[in-house]
């Protein structure tokens, strides 16, 4: 999956599907995704501010690439 920001709307892209959808803001720092919560999380504990994903249920996390 690739996220992005744009015109205020958070867009996930999926590989499998080959497409965007737009996800539905649900409160601070969650969103929902094909019937799935995605929720960022911010890792305070390291100089760099790393920030990741998680999505659905079992939770799979995903973390930024540069």
């Amino acid at each position: 999956h690739a996220v992005r920001c744009e015109n205020n709307a958070l867009k996930v892209f999926s590989l499998n599907r080959m497409r965007e959808e737009e996800a539905v803001f649900w409160e601070e720092d969650c969103f929902i995704y094909r019937g799935r919560f995605l929720r960022f999380l911010q890792d305070d504990s390291t100089s760099e501010s790393r920030m990741s994903f998680t999505l659905g249920n079992p939770i799979t996390v995903y973390e930024r690439c540069e």
